[in-house]
């Protein structure tokens, strides 16, 4: 697994991500989220090698300007990647 910055051009990957799990999100808010400045959001993605591709198993944000910094968002499909839950 790989964890990286997330791109605006992951929009696909993550929305097949958020749709496998469950998580209804609409293109736009995918797309709202995706385009957050990065003074106030860190965008992480968890990749895996999956049949000979890179599949998003994991998304997370973080707000920035929060006191605390916690995770305000937290997408893993541990169904093809265990563990990616825990990065």
């Amino acid at each position: 697994m790989i964890l990286r910055l997330a791109r605006v051009r992951d929009l696909r990957g993550i929305e097949a991500l958020f749709a496998r799990e469950g998580h209804g999100l609409t293109r736009l808010e995918l797309e709202r989220l995706l385009r957050s400045h990065p003074r106030e959001r860190l965008l992480l993605c968890a990749t895996a090698l999956i049949d000979g591709a890179e599949i998003i198993v994991g998304f997370g944000s973080i707000d920035l300007d929060r006191a605390d910094r916690t995770r305000t968002l937290i997408v893993a499909d541990t169904e093809q990647a265990p563990g990616v839950g825990s990065l």
